[in-house]
Protein backbone atom coordinates (compact mmCIF):
# COMPACT_ATOMS: atom_id res chain seq x y z
CA UNK A 1 0.00 0.00 0.00
CA UNK A 2 2.77 2.40 0.91
CA UNK A 3 4.54 1.61 -2.35
CA UNK A 4 1.30 2.26 -4.29
CA UNK A 5 0.80 5.62 -2.56
CA UNK A 6 4.38 6.59 -3.30
CA UNK A 7 3.89 5.77 -6.99
CA UNK A 8 0.71 7.88 -7.06
CA UNK A 9 2.54 10.78 -5.40
CA UNK A 10 5.34 10.69 -7.98
CA UNK A 11 2.80 10.42 -10.81
CA UNK A 12 0.91 13.44 -9.50
CA UNK A 13 4.14 15.42 -9.19
CA UNK A 14 5.12 14.43 -12.73
CA UNK A 15 1.75 15.49 -14.15
CA UNK A 16 1.93 18.82 -12.30
CA UNK A 17 5.36 19.49 -13.77
CA UNK A 18 4.15 18.51 -17.24
CA UNK A 19 1.17 20.83 -16.89
CA UNK A 20 3.40 23.66 -15.72
CA UNK A 21 5.77 23.09 -18.63
CA UNK A 22 2.85 23.33 -21.08
CA UNK A 23 1.48 26.51 -19.46
CA UNK A 24 2.77 29.56 -21.34
CA UNK A 25 5.08 31.82 -19.37
CA UNK A 26 7.05 34.99 -20.09
CA UNK A 27 10.34 34.68 -18.27
CA UNK A 28 12.58 37.10 -20.11
CA UNK A 29 12.51 39.96 -22.63
CA UNK A 30 15.57 41.29 -24.45
CA UNK A 31 16.53 44.11 -24.55
CA UNK A 32 15.88 44.24 -20.82
CA UNK A 33 14.53 47.80 -21.16
CA UNK A 34 14.62 50.64 -23.69
CA UNK A 35 14.37 54.42 -23.90
CA UNK A 36 12.05 57.04 -25.31
CA UNK A 37 13.55 59.68 -27.59
CA UNK A 38 15.82 57.38 -29.59
CA UNK A 39 16.38 58.39 -33.21
CA UNK A 40 15.22 55.02 -34.49
CA UNK A 41 11.63 54.48 -33.31
CA UNK A 42 11.68 50.75 -34.13
CA UNK A 43 12.40 48.12 -31.48
CA UNK A 44 12.27 44.34 -31.74
CA UNK A 45 11.68 42.46 -28.49
CA UNK A 46 12.82 38.87 -28.05
CA UNK A 47 10.34 37.24 -25.68
CA UNK A 48 11.29 33.98 -23.98
CA UNK A 49 9.48 31.49 -21.75
CA UNK A 50 7.82 28.08 -21.97
CA UNK A 51 5.37 28.28 -24.91
CA UNK A 52 5.85 32.07 -25.06
CA UNK A 53 5.69 31.83 -28.84
CA UNK A 54 2.13 30.47 -28.72
CA UNK A 55 0.72 33.60 -27.09
CA UNK A 56 -1.19 36.36 -28.85
CA UNK A 57 0.39 39.63 -27.76
CA UNK A 58 -0.96 43.13 -27.28
CA UNK A 59 -0.04 46.30 -25.44
CA UNK A 60 -1.83 49.53 -24.61
CA UNK A 61 0.54 52.41 -23.98
CA UNK A 62 0.34 55.98 -25.32
CA UNK A 63 2.75 56.50 -28.22
CA UNK A 64 3.80 52.84 -28.42
CA UNK A 65 2.41 50.40 -30.97
CA UNK A 66 2.89 46.66 -31.42
CA UNK A 67 2.95 46.34 -35.21
CA UNK A 68 3.81 42.68 -35.73
CA UNK A 69 4.47 39.41 -33.93
CA UNK A 70 6.84 36.87 -35.49
CA UNK A 71 6.69 33.22 -34.46
CA UNK A 72 10.09 31.66 -33.89
CA UNK A 73 10.97 28.12 -34.93
CA UNK A 74 11.17 27.32 -31.22
CA UNK A 75 7.71 27.82 -29.61
CA UNK A 76 9.37 29.17 -26.48
CA UNK A 77 10.31 32.39 -28.31
CA UNK A 78 8.51 35.23 -30.07
CA UNK A 79 9.73 38.40 -31.77
CA UNK A 80 7.64 41.53 -31.27
CA UNK A 81 8.06 44.53 -33.57
CA UNK A 82 7.31 47.71 -31.63
CA UNK A 83 7.30 51.35 -32.74
CA UNK A 84 7.91 54.08 -30.15
CA UNK A 85 6.75 57.50 -31.29
CA UNK A 86 8.63 60.72 -30.42
CA UNK A 87 5.67 61.66 -28.21
CA UNK A 88 5.93 58.56 -26.01
CA UNK A 89 6.80 59.19 -22.37
CA UNK A 90 8.92 57.16 -20.01
CA UNK A 91 6.96 54.61 -18.04
CA UNK A 92 6.02 50.97 -17.64
CA UNK A 93 4.42 49.16 -20.57
CA UNK A 94 2.14 46.26 -19.71
CA UNK A 95 2.65 43.56 -22.31
CA UNK A 96 -0.26 41.13 -22.47
CA UNK A 97 -0.14 37.60 -23.85
CA UNK A 98 -3.22 35.42 -24.32
CA UNK A 99 -3.68 31.73 -25.13
CA UNK A 100 -6.54 29.27 -24.52
CA UNK A 101 -8.39 31.53 -22.14
CA UNK A 102 -5.25 32.33 -20.16
CA UNK A 103 -3.95 35.89 -19.87
CA UNK A 104 -0.36 36.74 -18.90
CA UNK A 105 1.11 40.17 -18.31
CA UNK A 106 4.71 41.34 -18.19
CA UNK A 107 6.00 44.80 -17.34
CA UNK A 108 8.47 46.40 -19.74
CA UNK A 109 10.18 49.67 -18.87
CA UNK A 110 10.69 52.62 -21.17
CA UNK A 111 13.20 54.98 -19.60
CA UNK A 112 14.02 58.62 -20.17
CA UNK A 113 17.45 59.24 -21.67
CA UNK A 114 19.90 60.95 -19.36
CA UNK A 115 22.29 63.71 -20.35
CA UNK A 116 25.45 61.96 -19.21
CA UNK A 117 28.23 61.93 -21.83
CA UNK A 118 28.22 58.90 -24.11
CA UNK A 119 29.48 58.06 -27.57
CA UNK A 120 32.08 60.85 -27.42
CA UNK A 121 34.46 59.01 -29.73
CA UNK A 122 38.25 58.98 -29.79
CA UNK A 123 40.58 60.83 -32.15
CA UNK A 124 44.24 61.60 -32.79
CA UNK A 125 44.09 63.76 -29.67
CA UNK A 126 43.62 60.62 -27.57
CA UNK A 127 45.95 58.01 -26.11
CA UNK A 128 44.21 54.65 -25.55
CA UNK A 129 45.34 52.26 -22.81
CA UNK A 130 44.40 48.59 -23.35
CA UNK A 131 44.18 46.31 -20.32
CA UNK A 132 42.69 42.98 -19.30
CA UNK A 133 40.58 43.68 -16.20
CA UNK A 134 41.04 40.20 -14.69
CA UNK A 135 44.81 40.70 -14.82
CA UNK A 136 45.06 44.36 -13.81
CA UNK A 137 44.05 44.93 -10.18
CA UNK A 138 41.83 43.19 -7.63
CA UNK A 139 39.69 45.78 -5.89
CA UNK A 140 37.18 43.39 -4.32
CA UNK A 141 38.25 39.88 -3.36
CA UNK A 142 34.68 38.90 -2.49
CA UNK A 143 33.77 38.64 -6.19
CA UNK A 144 36.76 36.56 -7.32
CA UNK A 145 34.68 33.39 -7.68
CA UNK A 146 31.10 32.19 -7.28
CA UNK A 147 29.83 28.64 -6.68
CA UNK A 148 26.92 29.08 -9.13
CA UNK A 149 29.15 29.81 -12.14
CA UNK A 150 30.47 27.21 -14.56
CA UNK A 151 34.06 28.11 -13.64
CA UNK A 152 34.43 28.30 -9.86
CA UNK A 153 38.19 28.75 -9.74
CA UNK A 154 40.47 31.72 -9.21
CA UNK A 155 44.17 31.30 -8.56
CA UNK A 156 46.67 34.05 -9.16
CA UNK A 157 49.52 31.54 -9.05
CA UNK A 158 48.10 29.76 -12.12
CA UNK A 159 48.64 31.69 -15.37
CA UNK A 160 45.67 29.97 -17.06
CA UNK A 161 43.00 30.62 -14.41
CA UNK A 162 41.26 33.80 -13.34
CA UNK A 163 43.27 36.12 -11.12
CA UNK A 164 40.48 38.20 -9.58
CA UNK A 165 40.93 41.59 -11.21
CA UNK A 166 37.77 43.69 -11.41
CA UNK A 167 36.29 47.09 -12.23
CA UNK A 168 36.85 48.41 -8.74
CA UNK A 169 40.52 47.52 -9.08
CA UNK A 170 40.82 49.39 -12.37
CA UNK A 171 39.00 52.39 -10.88
CA UNK A 172 41.53 52.62 -8.08
CA UNK A 173 44.30 53.15 -10.60
CA UNK A 174 42.74 55.68 -12.96
CA UNK A 175 45.00 58.37 -11.49
CA UNK A 176 47.99 56.30 -12.59
CA UNK A 177 46.64 56.14 -16.14
CA UNK A 178 46.05 59.89 -16.21
CA UNK A 179 49.63 60.47 -15.07
CA UNK A 180 50.82 58.40 -18.04
CA UNK A 181 48.94 60.73 -20.37
CA UNK A 182 46.17 58.24 -21.10
CA UNK A 183 42.86 59.74 -22.23
CA UNK A 184 40.85 56.57 -22.99
CA UNK A 185 40.63 53.15 -21.34
CA UNK A 186 39.95 50.07 -23.45
CA UNK A 187 39.33 46.91 -21.47
CA UNK A 188 38.96 43.47 -23.00
CA UNK A 189 35.27 42.46 -22.77
CA UNK A 190 33.54 42.79 -19.42
CA UNK A 191 30.33 41.07 -20.57
CA UNK A 192 29.39 37.90 -18.69
CA UNK A 193 31.54 34.90 -19.65
CA UNK A 194 29.93 32.09 -17.65
CA UNK A 195 32.02 29.52 -19.48
CA UNK A 196 33.39 26.25 -18.09
CA UNK A 197 37.11 25.62 -18.14
CA UNK A 198 38.40 24.53 -21.53
CA UNK A 199 41.19 22.06 -22.18
CA UNK A 200 43.70 23.56 -24.58
CA UNK A 201 47.05 21.89 -25.06
CA UNK A 202 46.35 19.65 -22.09
CA UNK A 203 45.91 22.65 -19.78
CA UNK A 204 42.68 23.79 -18.11
CA UNK A 205 42.02 27.41 -19.04
CA UNK A 206 39.43 29.93 -17.88
CA UNK A 207 37.69 32.49 -20.08
CA UNK A 208 39.24 35.51 -18.34
CA UNK A 209 39.94 37.06 -21.75
CA UNK A 210 36.21 37.80 -22.04
CA UNK A 211 35.45 36.89 -25.67
CA UNK A 212 32.88 34.14 -24.99
CA UNK A 213 29.70 36.04 -24.07
CA UNK A 214 27.01 34.08 -22.24
CA UNK A 215 24.55 36.93 -21.61
CA UNK A 216 24.76 40.11 -23.69
CA UNK A 217 22.87 42.10 -21.07
CA UNK A 218 24.98 41.26 -18.03
CA UNK A 219 28.40 42.49 -16.98
CA UNK A 220 30.31 39.57 -15.46
CA UNK A 221 29.71 39.59 -11.71
CA UNK A 222 33.34 38.67 -11.14
CA UNK A 223 34.07 42.17 -12.43
CA UNK A 224 31.32 43.65 -10.26
CA UNK A 225 28.19 43.49 -12.43
CA UNK A 226 26.16 46.11 -14.27
CA UNK A 227 26.07 48.74 -11.54
CA UNK A 228 29.83 48.50 -11.06
CA UNK A 229 30.36 49.15 -14.77
CA UNK A 230 28.09 52.20 -14.68
CA UNK A 231 30.05 53.49 -11.70
CA UNK A 232 33.35 52.80 -13.47
CA UNK A 233 32.35 54.74 -16.58
CA UNK A 234 31.09 57.69 -14.52
CA UNK A 235 34.31 57.68 -12.49
CA UNK A 236 36.42 57.59 -15.64
CA UNK A 237 34.45 60.44 -17.21
CA UNK A 238 34.86 62.50 -14.03
CA UNK A 239 38.62 62.14 -14.50
CA UNK A 240 38.42 63.11 -18.19
CA UNK A 241 38.99 59.55 -19.33
CA UNK A 242 36.91 57.99 -22.09
CA UNK A 243 35.89 54.33 -22.15
CA UNK A 244 36.21 52.00 -25.15
CA UNK A 245 33.85 49.01 -25.27
CA UNK A 246 35.22 45.74 -26.67
CA UNK A 247 32.39 44.24 -28.74
CA UNK A 248 32.00 40.74 -30.17
CA UNK A 249 29.47 39.94 -32.92
CA UNK A 250 31.11 37.00 -34.69
CA UNK A 251 30.58 34.38 -32.01
CA UNK A 252 29.18 33.69 -28.56
CA UNK A 253 30.23 31.42 -25.72
CA UNK A 254 29.14 27.79 -25.85
CA UNK A 255 27.38 28.31 -22.50
CA UNK A 256 25.31 31.30 -23.67
CA UNK A 257 21.79 31.24 -22.25
CA UNK A 258 20.34 31.26 -25.78
CA UNK A 259 22.21 28.06 -26.64
CA UNK A 260 20.31 26.18 -23.97
CA UNK A 261 17.32 26.51 -26.26
CA UNK A 262 17.96 28.33 -29.56
CA UNK A 263 15.10 30.40 -31.00
CA UNK A 264 15.91 28.70 -34.30
CA UNK A 265 18.62 26.45 -35.74
CA UNK A 266 19.68 29.23 -38.10
CA UNK A 267 20.85 31.45 -35.25
CA UNK A 268 24.21 29.71 -35.70
CA UNK A 269 26.22 28.66 -38.71
CA UNK A 270 25.64 24.91 -38.77
CA UNK A 271 27.84 22.36 -40.54
CA UNK A 272 27.40 18.59 -41.09
CA UNK A 273 30.49 18.15 -38.91
CA UNK A 274 32.53 20.63 -36.93
CA UNK A 275 34.21 23.12 -39.26
CA UNK A 276 36.78 25.64 -38.07
CA UNK A 277 37.41 28.90 -39.86
CA UNK A 278 40.53 28.81 -42.01
CA UNK A 279 41.62 32.15 -40.47
CA UNK A 280 42.52 33.22 -44.02
CA UNK A 281 41.33 36.65 -45.07
CA UNK A 282 42.32 36.37 -48.74
CA UNK A 283 39.12 34.58 -49.91
CA UNK A 284 37.10 37.62 -48.85
CA UNK A 285 38.93 40.18 -50.99
CA UNK A 286 40.22 37.85 -53.72
CA UNK A 287 38.02 38.27 -56.85
CA UNK A 288 39.03 34.74 -57.92
CA UNK A 289 38.28 32.94 -54.64
CA UNK A 290 36.04 29.88 -54.47
CA UNK A 291 32.69 30.21 -52.71
CA UNK A 292 33.54 27.39 -50.31
CA UNK A 293 36.74 29.15 -49.25
CA UNK A 294 34.78 32.31 -48.49
CA UNK A 295 32.21 30.30 -46.57
CA UNK A 296 34.81 28.51 -44.46
CA UNK A 297 36.48 31.82 -43.59
CA UNK A 298 33.24 33.55 -42.64
CA UNK A 299 31.03 30.75 -41.32
CA UNK A 300 33.57 28.37 -39.83
CA UNK A 301 33.79 28.52 -36.04
CA UNK A 302 36.66 30.43 -34.48
CA UNK A 303 37.26 27.63 -31.96
CA UNK A 304 34.96 24.78 -30.82
CA UNK A 305 33.76 26.59 -27.69
CA UNK A 306 32.84 29.81 -29.55
CA UNK A 307 29.87 29.02 -31.84
CA UNK A 308 29.68 31.17 -34.97
CA UNK A 309 26.67 33.49 -35.11
CA UNK A 310 24.57 33.76 -38.28
CA UNK A 311 24.23 37.49 -38.85
CA UNK A 312 22.37 36.81 -42.10
CA UNK A 313 19.36 35.90 -39.96
CA UNK A 314 17.49 39.24 -39.61
CA UNK A 315 16.38 38.44 -36.05
CA UNK A 316 19.97 37.70 -35.02
CA UNK A 317 21.11 40.92 -36.70
CA UNK A 318 18.48 42.94 -34.84
CA UNK A 319 19.42 41.29 -31.55
CA UNK A 320 23.09 42.20 -31.94
CA UNK A 321 22.50 45.73 -33.24
CA UNK A 322 20.02 46.60 -30.50
CA UNK A 323 22.41 45.25 -27.89
CA UNK A 324 25.15 47.51 -29.22
CA UNK A 325 22.91 50.58 -28.93
CA UNK A 326 21.64 49.44 -25.52
CA UNK A 327 25.21 49.08 -24.24
CA UNK A 328 26.21 52.61 -25.25
CA UNK A 329 23.02 54.11 -23.83
CA UNK A 330 23.02 52.05 -20.63
CA UNK A 331 26.67 52.42 -19.65
CA UNK A 332 27.74 55.58 -21.47
CA UNK A 333 30.78 54.19 -23.28
CA UNK A 334 32.50 56.38 -25.85
CA UNK A 335 34.07 54.22 -28.55
CA UNK A 336 33.53 50.77 -30.02
CA UNK A 337 36.26 48.23 -30.75
CA UNK A 338 34.99 45.23 -32.72
CA UNK A 339 36.66 41.86 -32.22
CA UNK A 340 37.39 39.57 -35.21
CA UNK A 341 35.92 42.17 -37.57
CA UNK A 342 36.86 40.43 -40.81
CA UNK A 343 35.07 37.18 -39.86
CA UNK A 344 31.72 38.95 -39.64
CA UNK A 345 29.17 39.28 -42.42
CA UNK A 346 30.26 42.64 -43.85
CA UNK A 347 26.80 43.90 -44.95
CA UNK A 348 25.70 43.24 -41.37
CA UNK A 349 28.69 45.20 -40.07
CA UNK A 350 27.76 48.15 -42.28
CA UNK A 351 24.22 48.05 -40.95
CA UNK A 352 25.43 47.84 -37.36
CA UNK A 353 27.94 50.66 -37.80
CA UNK A 354 25.27 52.84 -39.41
CA UNK A 355 22.85 52.19 -36.55
CA UNK A 356 25.43 53.15 -33.92
CA UNK A 357 26.48 56.27 -35.80
CA UNK A 358 22.86 57.32 -36.32
CA UNK A 359 22.29 57.36 -32.55
CA UNK A 360 25.80 58.53 -31.59
CA UNK A 361 27.34 60.54 -34.48
CA UNK A 362 30.65 61.09 -32.66
CA UNK A 363 31.28 57.49 -31.64
CA UNK A 364 34.42 55.96 -33.14
CA UNK A 365 34.31 52.37 -34.38
CA UNK A 366 37.52 50.45 -35.01
CA UNK A 367 37.63 46.75 -35.75
CA UNK A 368 40.23 44.01 -35.59
CA UNK A 369 41.16 42.80 -39.09
CA UNK A 370 44.48 41.01 -38.71
CA UNK A 371 45.87 41.19 -42.25
CA UNK A 372 49.38 41.84 -43.58
CA UNK A 373 48.90 44.26 -46.47
CA UNK A 374 47.42 47.69 -46.96
CA UNK A 375 44.86 46.80 -49.64
CA UNK A 376 43.24 44.07 -47.56
CA UNK A 377 43.26 46.30 -44.50
CA UNK A 378 41.62 49.11 -46.46
CA UNK A 379 38.83 46.75 -47.53
CA UNK A 380 37.47 46.73 -43.98
CA UNK A 381 37.36 50.51 -43.52
CA UNK A 382 36.27 53.54 -45.52
CA UNK A 383 38.54 53.51 -48.56
CA UNK A 384 39.22 54.93 -52.01
CA UNK A 385 39.51 51.58 -53.80
CA UNK A 386 36.92 50.34 -56.28
CA UNK A 387 35.92 47.26 -54.30
CA UNK A 388 32.51 45.73 -55.12
CA UNK A 389 31.76 46.00 -51.40
CA UNK A 390 32.29 49.34 -49.65
CA UNK A 391 32.81 49.33 -45.90
CA UNK A 392 31.47 52.18 -43.77
CA UNK A 393 33.67 51.43 -40.76
CA UNK A 394 35.27 54.75 -39.72
CA UNK A 395 38.51 53.25 -38.38
CA UNK A 396 40.32 49.99 -37.78
CA UNK A 397 43.29 48.52 -35.96
CA UNK A 398 46.42 49.11 -38.05
CA UNK A 399 48.10 45.71 -38.05
CA UNK A 400 50.08 46.60 -41.18
CA UNK A 401 51.86 49.54 -39.57
CA UNK A 402 52.36 47.54 -36.35
CA UNK A 403 54.19 44.80 -38.27
CA UNK A 404 56.14 47.40 -40.25
CA UNK A 405 57.32 49.20 -37.11
CA UNK A 406 58.56 45.95 -35.59
CA UNK A 407 60.40 45.00 -38.80
CA UNK A 408 61.89 48.48 -38.97
CA UNK A 409 63.38 47.90 -35.53
CA UNK A 410 64.63 44.37 -36.22
CA UNK A 411 65.81 44.35 -39.83
CA UNK A 412 68.80 45.88 -41.55
CA UNK A 413 67.91 48.69 -43.90
CA UNK A 414 67.27 47.51 -47.46
CA UNK A 415 65.25 48.59 -50.46
CA UNK A 416 62.07 47.18 -48.91
CA UNK A 417 63.43 46.14 -45.52
CA UNK A 418 64.05 47.78 -42.19
CA UNK A 419 62.74 51.30 -41.84
CA UNK A 420 61.75 51.27 -45.52
CA UNK A 421 59.12 48.69 -44.65
CA UNK A 422 57.48 51.31 -42.44
CA UNK A 423 57.90 54.00 -45.10
CA UNK A 424 56.29 51.77 -47.74
CA UNK A 425 53.30 51.07 -45.51
CA UNK A 426 52.67 54.72 -44.71
CA UNK A 427 53.24 55.77 -48.33
CA UNK A 428 50.09 53.85 -49.26
CA UNK A 429 47.83 55.89 -46.98
CA UNK A 430 46.09 57.27 -50.04
CA UNK A 431 43.92 54.15 -50.23
CA UNK A 432 42.17 55.11 -46.99
CA UNK A 433 39.47 57.72 -46.82
CA UNK A 434 41.02 58.98 -43.58
CA UNK A 435 44.09 57.12 -42.27
CA UNK A 436 44.15 59.30 -39.15
CA UNK A 437 41.18 57.28 -37.87
CA UNK A 438 43.21 54.04 -37.77
CA UNK A 439 44.35 52.89 -34.33
CA UNK A 440 48.09 52.22 -34.13
CA UNK A 441 49.95 50.02 -31.64
CA UNK A 442 53.17 48.12 -30.92
CA UNK A 443 51.63 45.11 -29.17
CA UNK A 444 48.35 43.85 -27.77
CA UNK A 445 46.84 40.93 -25.86
CA UNK A 446 47.23 38.58 -28.86
CA UNK A 447 50.88 39.27 -29.68
CA UNK A 448 54.32 38.73 -28.18
CA UNK A 449 55.45 41.48 -25.82
CA UNK A 450 57.06 44.38 -27.63
CA UNK A 451 60.20 44.55 -25.48
CA UNK A 452 60.91 40.85 -26.07
CA UNK A 453 60.35 41.15 -29.82
CA UNK A 454 63.03 43.86 -30.08
CA UNK A 455 65.52 41.84 -28.06
CA UNK A 456 65.29 43.81 -24.80
CA UNK A 457 66.98 46.74 -26.54
CA UNK A 458 66.01 49.95 -24.73
CA UNK A 459 67.19 52.21 -27.57
CA UNK A 460 64.89 50.39 -29.97
CA UNK A 461 62.15 50.54 -27.35
CA UNK A 462 62.36 54.34 -27.28
CA UNK A 463 62.48 54.59 -31.05
CA UNK A 464 59.36 52.45 -31.47
CA UNK A 465 57.47 54.40 -28.83
CA UNK A 466 58.45 57.62 -30.58
CA UNK A 467 57.09 56.29 -33.87
CA UNK A 468 53.87 55.19 -32.17
CA UNK A 469 53.27 58.58 -30.60
CA UNK A 470 54.15 60.68 -33.66
CA UNK A 471 52.82 58.61 -36.58
CA UNK A 472 49.38 59.42 -38.00
CA UNK A 473 46.49 57.63 -36.32
CA UNK A 474 45.16 57.09 -32.81
CA UNK A 475 47.82 55.44 -30.61
CA UNK A 476 46.94 52.65 -28.23
CA UNK A 477 49.22 51.26 -25.53
CA UNK A 478 49.10 47.79 -24.01
CA UNK A 479 49.30 47.68 -20.24
CA UNK A 480 52.76 46.84 -18.93
CA UNK A 481 54.66 48.28 -21.91
CA UNK A 482 55.60 51.21 -19.68
CA UNK A 483 57.42 48.89 -17.25
CA UNK A 484 59.12 46.85 -19.99
CA UNK A 485 57.01 43.74 -19.47
CA UNK A 486 58.24 40.97 -21.71
CA UNK A 487 57.54 37.43 -22.83
CA UNK A 488 56.70 35.40 -25.90
CA UNK A 489 53.25 33.84 -26.15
Amino acid sequence: MKRFCLVLWFLRLFLQEMSLAQTPQIQRIDPTHWWVGMKNPALQLLVYGPQAGTLTYSLNYPGVKLVKTHRAENPDFAYLDVVISPQAKAGMIILTGKASGQTLTRRYELRARDRAPKGQGVSTADFIYLLMPDRFANGDESNDKFPDLADTQADRANPFLRHGGDLKGVSKHLDYLSELGVTAVWMTPVIENNQPLTNEGGVARSSYHGYGFTDHYQIDKRFGGNEAYKTFVKTAHAQNLKVVQDAVYNHIGSNHWLLKELPGKDWLHQWPSYTNTSYRYQPITDPHSAAIDRKVTLDGWFVPHLPDVNQGNPFVANYLIQNAIWTVEEFGVDAWRVDTYMYNDQPFMNRCNAALLAEYPKIHIFGESWVNNVVDQAYYTRNRINFPFKSNQPGGLDFVVEAAMLDALRQNVGWDDGVNRLYNALAQDGVYEDPSKLVTFLENHDTDRYFSVIGDDFRKYKMGVTWLLTTRGIPHWYYGTEILMKNFK
